[in-house]
């Protein structure tokens, strides 16, 4: 209902009632220690994020009172209340997706949360957040100063290094998963920052290929992160734990769950041939072009924000490899990894689904990119 909202009061009501059904969702185990926590935190956070964008879409919308998306469309806003109107949209659509300081909700609330139910809230959830992030503010905010696109830039590539740094900390296989979306929202929001600033100076060629980066990772995210959130469940499943040093050795009791989760861990790990590396190489590809930018500050600053995002990208590759060699390779840790079973053909079909679209989107990603041209030309 957030994706088909044309009018502003559709948008907000869906969106909160998104919020309240997820809530419901992270509190399914809520006798188990630290649910109810977690699901506390998240509603707070959430009614943070609706009361940010209902500011947003009260200064979109004026004193003239029209909420249809039309109207909103065809308004002028002088800089300063656009730039105030970004900001609030960051604040509002930035904590759905995890976007830091405003990710407290997503370490907690994903381990806590069912793993089904996290695969839908990482994979899906954040994405419509994106969604919301970009219909406003490339599409009903009109165009946007140049010096307002280095905020999400810094703030998304900052966002990528601080959620890669953090996963690499962790023990708990569903924790590391969820700072991992921290990252890759962080990857995004860089990257539509980045078409922000093309799009700014009519560089639309540029934006046209940073902007479709973004939906495409975005997409893939959804692919990879998904199968490793149902990975992790199927783990869960089959030994009860979650915790890397009481695992190990699950290649040899779950070896299909093990090549499934493999492939995944290589997607997120931005390795060719698979999804995650094509969509990185497209952001890298945009950031490459920045220095035909005119204005010499944004030559130093996305160049700098590209440095952290491949820093990210080595750091993601880093931590993926701990959680799979310390998880799945070696000898058992603890009697219950010895004993682990394969799980159920329903779990691993859907896992080889989506194991498959990860290879599909990384060998063929013309068929992905060629899909998202209607979306690019409306918005640039």
């Amino acid at each position: 209902l957030v994706v088909l909202a044309d009018d502003a009061f559709t948008f907000l009501v869906s969106w909160e009632v998104m919020s309240l059904l997820s809530w419901a969702l992270v509190l399914a185990h809520h006798r188990a220690t630290g649910t109810q926590k977690a699901a506390y935190v998240y509603i707070v956070m959430a009614g943070f994020g609706t009361m940010a964008l209902l500011l947003a879409f009260g200064l979109l919308v004026g004193a003239h009172g029209a909420y249809d998306f039309e109207t909103i469309r065809a308004g002028v806003r002088s800089p300063v209340v656009a730039a105030i109107i970004l900001i609030l949209i960051v604040l509002g659509a930035g904590s759905k997706a995890g976007l830091a300081p405003l990710h407290v909700w997503l370490p907690l609330a994903h381990p806590a949360a069912p793993s089904h139910v996290s695969a839908l809230m990482s994979g899906v959830m954040t994405k419509v957040a994106l969604y919301g992030f970009i219909r406003v503010v490339f599409d009903l905010l009109g165009p946007l100063e140049w010096w307002m696109s280095p905020v999400v830039i810094l703030l998304g590539a900052m966002t990528a290094v601080f959620g890669i740094l953090n996963a690499m900390m962790e023990n708990d296989i569903k924790r590391i998963l969820a700072y991992s979306t921290i990252e890759n929202i962080g990857v995004i929001f860089a990257a539509l920052g980045l078409a922000l600033a093309f799009r700014a100076f009519g560089m639309m060629t540029e934006a046209a290929l940073a902007f479709p980066a973004a939906l495409f990772h975005a997409f893939n995210h959804m692919l990879f992160k998904s199968l490793l959130f149902m990975g992790a469940g199927s783990v869960l499943n089959a030994t009860g734990l979650r915790r890397l040093d009481d695992l190990g050795g699950l290649i040899h009791r779950m070896p299909m769950t093990s090549f499934l989760v493999l492939l995944g861990v290589m997607a997120i790990s931005a390795l060719p041939p698979l999804n995650g590396f094509a969509s990185e190489w497209l952001i890298f590809q945009s950031i490459l072009t920045s220095p035909a930018l005119p204005q010499s500050g944004l030559q130093i600053i996305i160049p700098a924000a590209g440095a952290l995002l491949a820093l990210a990208a080595a750091l993601a590759a880093a931590c993926f490899v701990r959680l799979y060699g310390v998880g799945f390779l070696g000898r058992p840790r603890s009697e219950v990894a010895a004993g682990a079973h394969e799980v159920d053909r329903y779990s691993l079909a859907a896992m080889g689904i989506l194991a498959a679209l990860c290879i599909i989107a990384g060998v063929i990603p013309g068929i992905f990119l060629d899909a998202f041209t209607p979306a690019v030309s409306a918005m640039l």
